[in-house]
Order: C-alpha cells, then sequence, then structure tokens
C-alpha cells in the first residue's frame, strides 16, 4: 500500500509536471511533484501522508520523489490531443533550497556503468532535470539519479526497492547537484519497484521520490475528474513502493469533468487525488489501462 509523499476524463486535457511536495504512505510526512513528488505511505488501499518508507530488495542487488511548480496557464480546448505527462519536476530552475523541495531525476542503463559513466550521467540529468523512464520491460544494470541544488544541503541519497531501503548514500551538496547509482556488481539488477529520494538524518524530511520499475512496461494512463471538485494534485505510486510520486498540472486545477495524461507503469498502482484545498480524496488501488480513463475518485 502506498503512503502520502512526486488524472483523465473527457473533457479538458493538462500537460502534467511532477509536484514538489513529498508523498509518503502510512506516515505523516510529505514530500513529491513532475519536475518531482510529495507525502507518502504504502497502500492497503490506502495512502498517508509524507514520511518516508518500506520496501524489499531481491535476489539481485537492488536499489531506490519529483518537485514541481504548478505552472498556471489557459484550459486545454476540448479538442486538442491529450499530451503526455511530462517527467519535470514543479520546482523547475526556481531554485531547491531545502530537502523537502529536491528531486531526484533518474536514468537506466540496461549494460553495466563504470565509475566514470555513472558520474557522466548523473552529470547529464542535473543539468537536463529529466526522468528518461518510469519502466522497462527487460534487464536493467544500473539506475542513476541527478539531484540539483541551489545552495549547500547535506543529506542522503536514499534508494529503495520494493519498499525497502537497499542503499543510502551521505551527500554534502554544492551547486549544481549531486547524485548516486545503484547497480549489482555488474549483474542485473532485480525485477520490481524502485524510489529514489533525498532525506536528512533521521528522516524528519524528505525530498520527492522518483519511481522506476523493471519488468514492466510505461502506459500513458489518462485520467478524469469524476468529483465536483477542483483536483490540484495527484498521487501515484505501485503498491510494492512506500511513497506517492505527486503530479500537477501545468495548467493549473483539473476541474470536474477535466482530464490530464501520466506516464506510470504497467502495474497495479496505488492512487491519491488531492483538491486544491489540501484534503484528499479516498485513495484506492487500480490496474492501469492505455485505453480506458481512469477516474480520481473511487
Amino acid at each position: 500500500m502506498v503512503v502520502v509523499g512526486a488524472l483523465a476524463l473527457a473533457g479538458v486535457i493538462f500537460a502534467v509536471t511532477r509536484d514538489d511536495s513529498s508523498g509518503e504512505r502510512n506516515s505523516d510526512i510529505v514530500t513529491t511533484d513532475a519536475t518531482a513528488p510529495a507525502e507518502t505511505a504504502p497502500p492497503e488501499s490506502v495512502p498517508a501522508e509524507t514520511v518516508p518508507a518500506e520496501t524489499v530488495p531481491a535476489e539481485t542487488v537492488p536499489a531506490e520523489t519529483v518537485p514541481a511548480e504548478t505552472v498556471p496557464a489557459e484550459t486545454a480546448p476540448p479538442e486538442t490531443a491529450p499530451p503526455v505527462a511530462a517527467s519535470d519536476g514543479g520546482n523547475g530552475d526556481s531554485g531547491f533550497t531545502t530537502i523537502n523541495g529536491l528531486l531526484a531525476w533518474t536514468s537506466f542503463g540496461e549494460e553495466p556503468l563504470d565509475e566514470a559513466a555513472q558520474q557522466s550521467e548523473i552529470d547529464r540529468l542535473i543539468a537536463e532535470r529529466t526522468v528518461d523512464a518510469v519502466a522497462h520491460p527487460t534487464a536493467v544494470s544500473t539506475i542513476c539519479a541527478g539531484v540539483p541544488v541551489d545552495v549547500q544541503l547535506d543529506f542522503t541519497i536514499t534508494w529503495q526497492y520494493l519498499g525497502e531501503t537497499v542503499q543510502s548514500d551521505e551527500q554534502s551538496a554544492t551547486p549544481p547537484g549531486v547524485g548516486s547509482c545503484i547497480d549489482n556488481g555488474g549483474e542485473p539488477l532485480g525485477a520490481g519497484s524502485y524510489q529514489v529520494f533525498t532525506a536528512n538524518a533521521d528522516q524528519t524530511e524528505i525530498g520527492n521520490a522518483t519511481t522506476f520499475v523493471i519488468g514492466a512496461n510505461s502506459v500513458a494512463q489518462s485520467f478524469v475528474n469524476n468529483t465536483d471538485d477542483d483536483i490540484c494534485e495527484i498521487g501515484i505510486a505501485p503498491v510494492d513502493t512506500s511513497y506517492y510520486e505527486f503530479f500537477v498540472s501545468e495548467q493549473g486545477a483539473v476541474g470536474p469533468g477535466e482530464f490530464i495524461i501520466v506516464d506510470i507503469a504497467s502495474v497495479e498502482q496505488d492512487l491519491l487525488a488531492r483538491r486544491c484545498d489540501g484534503s484528499d480524496i479516498g485513495a484506492f488501488t487500480f490496474v492501469p489501462n492505455a485505453g480506458t480513463d481512469q477516474g480520481l475518485a473511487p
């Protein structure tokens, strides 16, 4: 089950970015948005609020929430083709100055990457601030994360596999940022869900979690607002992870009858929609289907 921690109906379509709030499930702390993530808590079918959670690694050495400022825009006309949710965090270039606002941008390699190649990937991710993919159907040997910062910050980059922490890298970060990679000594990583996020020593502050699933395809899932309220954040997370990854529309709130498209992995997911007043709509679990609009309320 996912913790609160990092949208689709017939109607207007929105572009999506990661939210810079953190989403922890089964806890009271929050963190995640599409330039990154927010509150978290693994679901039993119901999410909670930001605070790191657990996940368990596989036989191969495994590994480990994305922020973004909502950029208001005009409502896209119904006739325009629905845009795929963007993978960029809300904070963008506005400033990563606290752990709670940090977002980890990720990439993966099918083949093992040596130390120099890993550092090159980290540098690229910090500069470009992109997420290369949310899932990959076959073997992956390395996953790297780049964390941009605008001021000096001390934190750990934490990797979780199936909800359990498998690697924590202490960092004393200076601009433009730092990074970390997870691998299995050259062997393929275990299939399943990985999350990576920043945290302070006692994990009272957690950055936006970013999710990557090995052994799954990516699905452009459309979400429809089937409620009577405006929705400002959508938290999504595989059921075997600890944190929601929150997304927001670049065009502002998603009104009743409007929809949004987000790229997610083709595995059972927990969903938590949040009204613009900060209140949550009941969390539930669903199976992605590119051919069907998924409601934001049970």
